[in-house]
């Protein structure tokens, strides 16, 4: 498979603005983190449901739609909000809660609505609540981890991309025909030692985060990171679509610029939950 400069400069182009905005979400303070994820999560969700109609056959309706981005993005806010305010630890769970009761309602009552539900709150709710759940969780054990997690995610995908444009031969998986066995290596394998290498020799650029973390870190981007990105593949198959949005040229919706995220973040954060409770360590 022969590099598409015009594809991947249209790609890097792009890449560059994604990239400044996630640096402003993630690093500048807790509330441009908090419009950041919540940005992402909400256009995550549409997307998904879109996706969910293209394959089933059915049309959500609007008020459904809002509702369950509601949903998601107060499951999620539970979870963050006493980051916010201590005080008010609680305070999102009954939106959560209430939610939660009203769709239930809905799918008993309203005739439009029962396939809508039972089709997407439990995939929405795993596929998309979760991972973002779990940002919410690496952002509270130290700010930079998102940003780690999601860097080592870059690199795996740049490097395999470039990897398997050049020397990629053997098709990886009939999911995505484009991915090979090729790139898919290399671009693990060049993830690792990149991290490895910045973490060893330039620790002021992840300042606090050991460099054991920063591998394994690596090591899930590339190995999660890559079966996320095939997961979205398929769903993306089964509804007969190239992207699952346009949002950004050359990269498709958020579902395509963040599927790799989705099947990494719960993992990640199961490390750094195992790591802080079975070590004496302590960023």
């Amino acid at each position: 498979m022969a590099l598409d400069l015009a594809t991947f400069n249209k790609r890097a182009l792009s890449a560059v603005v994604f990239v400044a905005i996630m640096f402003v979400g993630l690093l500048w303070d807790q509330w441009n983190f908090l419009l950041l994820i919540t940005l992402i999560e909400s256009l995550c969700i549409s997307e998904l449901i879109a996706l969910q109609e293209k394959i089933n056959d059915y049309k959500t309706p609007q008020w459904l739609m809002l509702a369950t981005i509601m949903l998601g993005l107060s499951l999620t806010g539970s979870f963050y909000w006493s980051t916010l305010f201590p005080s008010a630890r609680l305070s999102l769970l009954p939106i959560w809660l209430g939610l939660a009761l009203l769709l239930f309602v809905a799918s008993l009552l309203i005739k439009e609505a029962k396939q809508a539900i039972s089709l997407q709150l439990p995939l929405i709710l795993l596929y998309i609540g979760l991972p973002f759940i779990s940002l919410v969780f690496l952002f509270t054990q130290h700010h930079l981890l998102p940003m780690l997690l999601i860097a080592c995610i870059w690199i795996n995908d740049t490097m395999a991309y470039i990897i398997g444009s050049f020397i990629g031969k053997t098709p990886f998986s009939s999911i995505s025909p484009k991915k090979t066995w090729e790139g898919t290596l290399g671009g693990g394998l060049l993830c690792v030692a990149t991290a490895w290498a910045v973490a060893n020799f330039f620790p002021i650029v992840i300042p606090g985060i050991p460099i054991s973390v920063v591998v394994v870190f690596a090591i899930i981007a590339a190995t999660f990171g890559t079966l996320g990105d095939l997961i979205e593949s398929k769903l993306k198959r089964m509804a007969n679509v190239k992207d699952a949005g346009a949002i950004m040229p050359g990269h498709g919706g958020a579902l395509d610029r963040f599927d790799s995220l989705l099947l990494a973040a719960p993992f990640a954060a199961l490390f750094i939950y195992y790591f802080f409770n079975h070590s004496t360590f302590n960023f």
